[in-house]
Parts: C-alpha cells; sequence; structure tokens
C-alpha cells in the first residue's frame, strides 16, 4: 500500500481496513473481460468530460 500512498490518494480508511483490496483481486477483477467494453467506455467519456480536446494548446484552468 505505500507505493499507491492510498492514505493520500484514496482514504486513510483503506489502509485502517483494507477489505477492498480482497474483493478487487478476486470477484471484481474476474469480471473484468466480461465488462471491459463498459468501463473502457465510461473512462474515454470521463476523460473527455475533464480533458475537453482543443486546437489550442493552453486550456484554461477552471477555479476551484
Amino acid at each position: 500500500m505505500q507505493v499507491l500512498q492510498t492514505v493520500h490518494t484514496m482514504h486513510p480508511d483503506i489502509v485502517a481496513n483494507p477489505f477492498h483490496v480482497g474483493i478487487i483481486r478476486s470477484a471484481m477483477t474476474k469480471n473484468l473481460g466480461e465488462c471491459f467494453d463498459e468501463v473502457h467506455a465510461e473512462i474515454v467519456d470521463s476523460v473527455a468530460d475533464m480533458i475537453p480536446h482543443s486546437k489550442s494548446a493552453l486550456l484554461p484552468t477552471p477555479s476551484a
């Protein structure tokens, strides 16, 4: 868990109670082949929403 710095990148509870890791390593990864196309499409759409295509080299930075 240190490689990912999960305390900072995810949530401190994941380090304190890592039951999610077992689920991801077993049931979730076994079904990835079946839902890959759907997951890929969702990732592509999400990235397009967050990083819009622009012909200019610079994009405006949204204010926090």
